[in-house]
């Protein structure tokens, strides 16, 4: 079989394929916190922006910002040499745009980053057992989860959007804000973890343009709730959320 060439791909397909990406990376982000690390769920997210930077031109303006993202994810795995030479990647990359003697807000961090790593070893890092369940997320789970990721990054207009019509009626955007709000008893974003804990194409109650049913586990130190989400398919070929139970059962 001919080996894909990248490089002959529209620029304008491989950025929306590292969007999608890096979306992902940024939810399995979410669902850890520097208190509560899970080094699968982080090598998992280093994956997925690996993966965009490789679709990536260095010299698009959201290179950088990837970049430092990973590096984020390198220093919660105590990858700190590694953290280093991409930082140092970010500094080329803005001495060859902007010029020495000027620095944009991502390069002057990475700076600063640079100072604080120096020095610092790696940490021992254990090979990827290769059964990651992520990889095998059908595309409906990715877009529960970004829904869930919306409500938990309080963006409850964006979240509504999601929403089919009836859904919408039941559940406008203020109602969707107090739900949750009750739901978490008001955790700020940082502080809510997310994570997608079992998924079906098949259930009792579904109906005939519903694709499968997805159930998030939604914790802090105090709240030991979940999500339930369907998610169907629109007229126009496209995902929206037909059905929502906020709260465990």
């Amino acid at each position: 079989m001919k080996p894909i060439d990248l490089n002959a791909l529209p620029y304008k397909f491989r950025f929306n394929g590292a969007s999608l990406l890096i979306s992902k990376a940024n939810r399995l982000c979410d669902m850890t916190s520097p208190t509560r690390p899970d080094r699968k769920t982080l090598l998992a997210a280093m994956a997925y922006y690996d993966l965009a930077l490789a679709l990536m031109k260095p010299y698009d303006p959201n290179y950088s910002t990837v970049v430092n993202w990973k590096c984020n994810v390198l220093q919660e795995l105590g990858q700190f040499e590694e953290a280093v030479s991409w930082y140092e990647e970010i500094i080329r990359i803005s001495d060859e745009t902007d010029g020495k003697g000027m620095r944009n807000a991502t390069a002057s961090l990475a700076e600063e980053m640079i100072r604080r790593c120096q020095g610092r070893g790696n940490a021992q890092l254990d090979a990827p057992s290769g059964d990651e369940g992520d990889f095998d997320e059908p595309p409906y789970c990715m877009f529960a989860t970004e829904f869930c990721a919306l409500l938990t990054e309080q963006k409850f207009k964006k979240a509504h959007a999601l929403l089919a019509p009836a859904l919408k009626e039941i559940f406008p955007a203020e109602k969707l804000k107090e739900d949750w709000g009750r739901m978490v008893r008001g955790a700020r974003s940082p502080e809510v973890s997310v994570a997608l804990e079992q998924h079906m194409l098949d259930w009792s109650t579904r109906k005939a343009a519903e694709i499968g049913w997805c159930y998030f586990s939604v914790s802090t130190d105090k709240v030991n709730e979940a999500v339930a989400v369907v998610v169907g398919r629109t007229p126009q070929n496209s995902y929206w959320i037909t059905d929502l139970e906020l709260g465990r059962p």
